[in-house]
């Protein structure tokens, strides 16, 4: 079955514990910080993706919907966009954890006012980010030597995986109407980065912009990518009125998976810079053929 990527990154683009300690951050906000951590509810499919991968599944209470495999059942307490606040308290969760990404359509303020203690993790825009959101969750629930190894492993894999020759421009789209993009400041733009692509769609301070045909055909990438089915019908439809379109008359538009794409956990990261690498190796490669 298909990732719903708008139930799960959709957030970007719209732009109960009885003993709790407070502690202030680096910007002197208080925030709570529970002490023995045993149940957890996730209202991130990438927060209970990356508690999974830390070892600490039996914490999990509660969860959002398109979560990955468990091996227990665990209670939906709703979606990524619709959190439900009664069911979240009827679970009794120690710490609530949510990403500042979601923050606006999950109304997280509702968490504090209902007496959860909920923990806001930053925003995911590169691979640095991911980590350090990944490592404090390993700190939250007392995974912290675990996060560490599991870190500085996935760091280890990157380098591997990373290209640094930049091979061919790239527009990567996860919606065609409106046509909504990944620009340069987004964690998908770095991974396109990091595959060795040249992201056409810059950064001006907004992740995932809404383009016009008229700035794709204007911009020309080599290659299009989409998480959306169609994609090459999708854009040769686009440019037919103003041909010129480099991937169109190339046959250089990819549908691709969104598996890993849509998750902002460094294990998903390394993947797909992994898959779209090879994608644009290939695609180097049959250029070189042509020429």
């Amino acid at each position: 079955m298909r990732i719903q990527w708008h139930a799960v990154i959709a957030p970007l683009v719209a732009a109960a514990a009885l003993i709790i300690i407070y502690t202030g951050d680096d910007d002197g906000e208080q925030v709570c910080v529970p002490r023995n951590v045993r149940r957890v509810v996730s209202l991130s499919p990438s927060v209970t993706r990356e508690i999974i991968d830390l070892g600490a599944e039996e914490m999990l209470a509660g969860v959002t919907s398109y979560h990955p495999p468990m091996k227990k059942k665990v209670p939906v307490v709703g979606t990524i966009l619709h959190p439900n606040v009664e069911t979240i308290l009827s679970l009794g969760p120690d710490l609530v954890l949510y990403s500042e990404e979601d923050s606006a359509v999950q109304h997280a303020e509702r968490l504090a006012a209902a007496g959860l203690c909920a923990v806001s993790l930053g925003r995911n825009r590169n691979f640095e980010e991911i980590c350090a959101n990944y490592l404090r969750i390993a700190e939250l629930i007392g995974a912290r030597d675990a996060g560490r190894e599991k870190i500085s492993r996935y760091r280890a894999l990157l380098n591997v995986a990373r290209v640094t020759e930049k091979r061919c421009t790239v527009a990567v789209f996860i919606a065609h109407t409106p046509l909504v993009a990944a620009s340069e400041g987004s964690f998908v733009g770095e991974i396109i980065a990091d595959s060795g692509g040249i992201n056409v769609v810059k950064d001006t301070g907004i992740g995932y912009p809404i383009l016009s045909a008229e700035f794709l055909i204007a911009v020309n990438p080599d290659v299009i990518l989409s998480i959306m089915p169609g994609a090459a019908e999708f854009f040769l439809s686009l440019s037919g009125s103003a041909p010129g379109l480099r991937a169109t008359e190339k046959g250089q538009v990819y549908t691709i998976n969104e598996r890993h794409l849509a998750y902002y956990t460094p294990g998903d990261y390394i993947a797909a810079v992994r898959e779209i690498a090879a994608l644009l190796k290939k695609v180097v490669k049959q250029d070189e053929n042509r020429n």
